[in-house]
């Protein structure tokens, strides 16, 4: 209700609600949860496709180019991932399933870090070391010494990640999708950028003479 030009204007709404609910469907929460979750028939048909990728890419030597890789810091390995990501295509993420040689360096490369950690666990214990602030530091530089190569592979993979997303779009067949293969590339001249390699010195194995090399804890 709007008053007379006389009086200060204002505005009155009505008493009554203005706005109206209205009861919805009764949702079936086994349902929904089926709807947005994956479920374990899911799982199975992803391990599926993923193993019959991996077979595909074994089966045509693809899996090659990522011998000698991981672990390694070169200008070799960098190449090497660019040219497994540009045309990694479906594979991407399958590099353990596709290459033994691969799959045994990481599997070596995490076993040697865990037991590095548990054996200087076990080291203090024995010699009573309950200098908190001490442990924590013996644990996290080791873990992170062991763990140098495998961080630098990843940070490698990342920049050449990186390259493929820029790249030009594929021109590839359904066929060659299906199997897991290179795909045909347009001519572009982002082909020939090449990624950065990562640091290698990552503060823990400094050049100044005497520097601790926290691998020789345990």
């Amino acid at each position: 209700m709007v008053h007379s030009a006389s009086q200060k204007r204002s505005i009155r709404f009505r008493d009554e609600e203005l706005c109206e609910y209205h009861t919805g469907a009764v949702m079936d929460l086994i349902e929904c949860r089926k709807e947005i979750w994956y479920q374990q028939s899911d799982m199975s048909t992803i391990k599926r496709k993923a193993l019959m990728v991996s077979k595909e890419a074994q089966r045509y030597g693809v899996g090659s180019l990522l011998s000698n890789t991981y672990g390694s810091n070169s200008n070799e390995t960098q190449d090497a991932l660019n040219t497994w990501c540009r045309n990694a295509n479906s594979r991407r993420g399958l590099e353990r399933w596709i290459n033994d040689e691969y799959s045994a360096k990481r599997s070596d490369i995490r076993r040697r870090t865990i037991q590095s950690v548990l054996r200087a666990q076990q080291k203090m214990r024995e010699e009573s070391i309950n200098d908190v602030g001490y442990g924590m530091k013996v644990i996290s530089r080791l873990s992170e010494a062991f763990s140098q190569d495998s961080r630098n592979f990843a940070r490698a993979m990342g920049a050449a990640d990186e390259l493929a997303a820029n790249a030009e779009p594929d021109v590839s067949t359904s066929k060659d999708v299906a199997l897991g293969l290179p795909p045909q590339r347009t001519s572009s001249p982002r082909s020939v950028i090449v990624a950065r390699r990562p640091r290698s010195n990552l503060g823990l194995r400094s050049g100044v003479a005497g520097a601790t090399d926290f691998r020789n804890f345990v």
